[in-house]
């Protein structure tokens, strides 16, 4: 398991333990921060420009709050943030959105480069959506983010094959290794940045990850000002997208166009077999 704050963590996470004998040790154990960066120490730029001037950002765009060191925990850790084109002022005709640029902001504790994998997931329905895992939207684009030295930077990711949104969606941003100069010392991993604990809203952040062969599918955010690692700070920008035309039709006029050309074309057959019945047939005498 990873623990979570250094020697001050594991004696917490030990005597909470201790009280609590059915706690399970396998599960992420988030702790009060005792580092709060009010601002990034920079903006950086990943993958082509291509020149896009996004009209529209969802997801988690807040100020960097807190940070929860080692709580990333490779391999196949997901975070995933909810994304609604309906919410987009700009986008409100259509309430579609192409996504052409991702944003992830992170911690480092030295200079190094961390790979991540960036996706798209359709949403469930209902009240309480969540990440569907067999709906695709994005495949899985690997990234590098270049940390230049400790601080907490924003990456701008830009995306060569951009994804409409036609309904709520979610960023998954996936941790499934660390790089090798951020992992050369026990305390060089990256660090989750993310927003004030009071901008929580439930169904919109979740996190899973394996605990052994079973996933694991935590929804943070639950309780406004609760403990959790959310809002995480990642989120999407780009533009409206149109929507794909259809043509209006009732269930009389879908059977007028496709169901009376199968009848005839069934009588044209039938017509066609009496006749070759009646001209194979011998004369009468």
């Amino acid at each position: 398991m990873p623990y979570r704050r250094r020697v001050v963590s594991t004696i917490f996470l030990g005597l909470a333990l201790c009280v609590s004998g059915s706690a399970r040790a396998d599960r992420k154990v988030v702790l009060p921060g005792d580092i709060r960066p009010t601002h990034l120490d920079g903006t950086i730029t990943v993958g082509p420009d291509l020149k896009l001037e996004g009209t529209c950002s969802l997801g988690g765009v807040y100020p960097p709050f807190d940070i929860i060191e080692d709580y990333f925990y490779p391999p196949n850790d997901q975070y995933l943030t909810l994304l609604d084109p309906g919410t987009c002022t700009e986008c409100a005709t259509t309430g579609t959105m192409t996504v052409d640029m991702v944003h992830v902001s992170i911690n480092f504790r030295t200079a190094c480069d961390q790979p991540v994998a960036i996706s798209i997931l359709e949403a469930t329905e209902g009240p309480c959506p969540a990440p569907d895992l067999n709906k695709v939207l994005l495949s899985p684009t690997q990234f590098t983010l270049t940390g230049p030295g400790p601080g907490t930077f924003q990456f701008d990711l830009n995306l060569v094959d951009p994804v409409c949104l036609r309904g709520k969606a979610f960023l998954n941003v996936t941790i499934n290794q660390f790089g090798a100069a951020c992992n050369t010392e026990e305390f060089n991993t990256p660090t989750l940045a993310f927003g004030d604990t009071m901008e929580c809203q439930p169904c919109r952040y979740y996190n899973y990850y394996f605990d052994g062969l079973d996933l694991v599918k935590d929804q943070l955010c639950q309780t406004v000002g609760n403990w959790t690692p959310g809002p995480f700070l990642h989120s999407v920008s780009g533009s409206c997208c149109d929507l794909i035309p259809v043509l209006p039709a009732t269930w009389g006029q879908l059977k007028i166009r496709y169901a009376t050309p199968r009848r005839r074309r069934r009588r044209l057959s039938a017509m066609l077999r009496t006749q070759r019945l009646r001209s194979s047939s011998p004369p009468r005498a």
